[in-house]
């Protein structure tokens, strides 16, 4: 997804029977009944065939490549002919590894999981593309992400309808995203319906999003629309470009005279360079929303410089040069915010970014960069094009919009940890067993109500408001039994609270509340609290329900008093 307009990046291989007499029948209809009946790798076969044949044509007849997933279920894991038989598929149609991409689905990393990730593992050396599929239907957990070979997680649909249900709750889903770029995994969101979703999810650093939003399954001849929109877009910003942007060189620098003259007389190469890294499809190698692209090469360190002219445009040819770890060293230091220079430099030596690709296939790490005098978010990823290349691809995203939403969303985690402390100090501070509490802010009278028992909600008094003293002197009356009002109300009165707090400490009242009908005894604790990081005085006032303790006490002394009745009768006392 980048900036204004979501861009194609690939497309999922689905199933569907179009039976002459029933019409379209659902997938979920007919496939348990090939799996009942041990035909399922039938069909799974005639998919994968099916798939990569597609892309061979797209790319024939209309030069553009788009790499397309396709399922693999448990029972083809455990087939022993599973890895020639996909080498055997990308050879017969000509394909890479990058435009054949493969969805295991998180069910069957758990079935016999050493056996599994072995062969996942062989399957990535090869260059193959790793996607868990499902992920979040109950079969694994959050931490099992850092043992498992992948390179994409695909997060079930059940989460997306989850999280914009009624609640609007998308803290699962920001939690995933973070431990998955934490892990340099991307995130692709199944089951988009609507544009708050897509939003949403943009803003949380989600890379990836397919579902209904864009479109519905349709036939590969109906997909052709969004391919040609795709290639006539690169098409057009291609042609808006007359010349190589001279002013831009490896990592934003600008590049010398020398290096611009050898973009004259190696365009033809440059342009080979283009259809190369096409070729490996960097959008989808990278998954985010990138703004220039370099193709290194690692052996001579000649490279070749890509832009996107606008927020949506597909990649076009910008200039190329040599000595590219040479030249961003020298330019980095002219555009990277200074706190973050040192560990850009340390990741942009020819060594480091060697080292960091053979331990995993995606690197990514952000920075902050001076445009103008203003601080801009920045991600460097960097990918290799496929298992055999000498090449390296490195993304540069602005992310400027992403990162202050997550430092927002980092300042209210802040304040709910300060809050839970509080809480945990006010519970400890009353301890006792409070169906109401409030927490009330002396200099400006506002509180807050936190309830435990639902039954109490009759008492009609409010759960916060801007006057905690007005609120009790209009609800007190409503709620408190009328021969303890008049003590409630000296109480409650803020005057009176702050003196007895200055002479004893804190405060405890018992009276009765009227619920229903019915007296109910309740007891009122209200404590002084400092709060000295905000320099802020607090009041908070428990509320806890003592009518059994009070009934059994006072059933205790009706019986001790008839028994001492009883005993002076013997006794003729």
């Amino acid at each position: 997804m980048r900036k204004d307009e979501p861009v194609l990046a690939s497309a999922e291989a689905l199933v569907r029977w179009k039976h002459p007499r029933l019409g379209m029948i659902d997938p979920g209809l007919f496939i348990p009944l090939l799996e009942d009946n041990g035909l399922v790798q039938k069909l799974d076969h005639y998919v994968w065939q099916e798939a990569a044949a597609q892309i061979r044509r797209w790319k024939d007849t209309l030069g553009v490549t788009v790499p397309v997933s396709v399922n693999v279920s448990r029972v083809d894991m455990y087939d022993p002919e599973l890895i020639s038989i996909f080498k055997k598929t990308i050879e017969e149609n000509r394909l890479t590894t990058a435009e054949y991409l493969l969805e295991i689905t998180e069910s069957a990393y758990t079935d016999n999981s050493i056996q599994i990730i072995n062969i996942v593992k062989q399957l990535r050396k090869l260059g193959f593309r790793i996607e868990m599929d499902d992920f979040g239907t109950g079969y694994s957990s959050l931490n099992m992400l850092s043992m498992l070979p992948i390179d994409a997680l695909k997060l079930d649909m059940k989460f997306i309808r989850t999280a914009f249900s009624e609640r609007k709750d998308t803290r699962m889903i920001e939690l995933i995203i973070d431990i998955a770029e934490y892990l340099k995994v991307p995130v692709i969101a199944e089951g988009v319906e609507t544009e708050e979703q897509l939003t949403t999810l943009k803003a949380l650093g989600c890379d990836i999003v397919q579902g209904y939003y864009f479109s519905r399954p349709v036939p590969a001849e109906e997909f052709e629309t969004f391919i040609i929109q795709k290639k006539k877009q690169s098409e057009a910003a291609s042609a808006g470009v007359t010349k190589p942007n001279r002013e831009v060189a490896a990592m934003e620098g600008s590049h010398s005279a020398q290096d611009a003259d050898a973009e004259g007389n190696a365009s033809a190469e440059a342009e080979q360079k283009l259809k190369i890294v096409e070729l490996y499809g960097i959008a989808h190698a990278l998954s985010s929303d990138f703004e220039r692209v370099y193709y290194v090469d690692l052996d001579t360190e000649e490279y070749t410089a890509f832009k996107a002219e606008d927020a949506y445009a597909d990649l076009h040819l910008e200039h190329s040069g040599s000595s590219f770890f040479r030249e961003c060293r020298k330019n980095l230091k002219k555009v990277i915010h200074p706190e973050d220079l040192e560990k850009i430099l340390a990741v942009m030596e020819k060594k480091e970014v060697i080292s960091l690709l053979d331990k995993m296939p995606v690197y990514s790490i952000d920075y902050r960069k001076l445009a103008n005098g203003q601080t801009e978010y920045c991600r460097l990823k960097l990918a290799r094009p496929g298992s055999e290349s000498r090449g390296v691809v490195i993304g540069i995203s602005n992310i400027h919009t992403q990162s202050l939403y997550r430092q927002t969303q980092e300042t209210k985690l802040q304040k709910v940890h300060r809050d839970s402390l509080t809480y945990a100090r006010i519970a400890q501070a009353l301890a006792g067993e409070y169906f109401s509490i409030y927490y009330v802010n002396l200099d400006t009278n506002a509180f807050i109500e936190f309830s435990s028992a639902d039954k109490y909600k009759e008492l009609q008094t409010e759960n916060n408001g801007i006057d905690f003293f007005e609120s009790c002197l209009h609800n007190a009356p409503l709620a408190v039994h009328e021969d303890d009002l008049e003590t409630v109300l000296y109480v409650l009165n803020k005057e009176n609270m702050l003196k007895e707090l200055n002479e004893n400490g804190s405060i405890s009242v018992t009276y009765r509340l009227v619920n229903g009908g019915k007296s109910v005894y309740a007891h009122m604790k209200i404590i002084l609290m400092e709060d000295s990081e905000n320099d802020s005085r607090h009041v908070v006032v428990g509320v806890s329900n003592i009518d059994a303790q009070i009934r059994r006490e006072q059933k205790f002394a009706e019986a001790q008093a008839l028994a001492k009745q009883n005993s002076a009768k013997h006794t003729g006392a």
